[in-house]
């Protein structure tokens, strides 16, 4: 009994498939938008009105514009709802008593072998202008300022092209000159290396 009447209602599905009917989600094609029953014919008439002309009223909101529309220009420019601190100066004067008392360590609290400590011999430079310690000895006399002095003689005729110094050598003497100038020129200091605090 209960195998026929499934069979049954199996039939009666299929013939509903072949004519149409069938399940909304299963629905394809024009059937499927929700327009589909507006614009669909009677039996007597070719069809109702065009998709287009749908005799349906618009749903006009009465609102107030500003609950319907969310009306905002530059949406996303948040600096706009921001204070503008970006010029503003802070000129509450600084407390730097405040900061040398929260300081971990005052001046006299220090250890002494750090202040008596002697500069070492290495650190310490002489009065004379600052010269790479790369360099030879010959070549330090050999770059002296007062070796370039200018004099107040009349410069020699120069030499035959085949007894005249070199390109290279000429350049050279050139740099050393140029070297010599700079060094006159600096300022005479001692370098002394700060106390370390090992």
């Amino acid at each position: 009994m209960a195998e026929a009447a499934k069979n049954a209602l199996k039939a009666l599905k299929d013939v509903l498939y072949r004519v149409g009917v069938k399940e909304p989600w299963k629905m394809t094609g024009v059937r499927s938008l929700p327009d589909y029953e507006h614009y669909m014919p009677m039996g007597l008439e070719y069809r109702k009105f065009a998709p287009g002309t749908q005799p349906v009223k618009a749903r006009v909101p009465h609102d107030s514009p500003k609950l319907v529309y969310d009306i905002k220009y530059f949406v996303r420019d948040y600096r706009r709802n921001n204070k503008y601190t970006a010029r503003t100066v802070d000129k509450s004067p600084f407390d730097f008593e405040k900061m040398f008392a929260n300081a971990p360590l005052k001046p006299e609290e220090l250890p002494s072998h750090h202040t008596s400590r002697s500069t070492p011999s290495s650190v310490q430079r002489s009065t004379a202008a600052p010269c790479p310690a790369n360099l030879s000895p010959s070549t330090e006399a050999h770059m002296r300022p007062e070796r370039f002095a200018r004099k107040d003689k009349k410069r020699p005729k120069p030499r035959p092209h085949h007894i005249r110094h070199s390109v290279r050598h000429d350049t050279k003497v050139s740099v050393h000159r140029k070297y010599a100038a700079m060094r006159a020129s600096l300022p005479e200091t001692n370098f002394v290396m700060a106390p370390s605090l090992d």
